[in-house]
């Protein structure tokens, strides 16, 4: 996981969002963005809802 978080609940979908705000998501290889983009797009603040709104949450 990135950020060395561990605290994360599996979602139905290739994505892993942490319980609490601010720490970081983990993905798999199957979503279009890299690592590193997910990472900003939950550090801007995007988070769960963005990848709810994708298709992935």
């Amino acid at each position: 996981i990135l950020g060395g978080f561990s605290v994360a609940r599996p979602s139905r979908k290739p994505v892993y969002a942490a319980l609490h705000p601010g720490s970081v998501i983990e993905v798999t290889r199957d979503l279009p963005f890299s690592k590193e983009d997910c990472y900003r797009l939950y550090s801007e603040g995007l988070g769960c809802e963005c990848f709810r709104d994708l298709g992935y949450g």
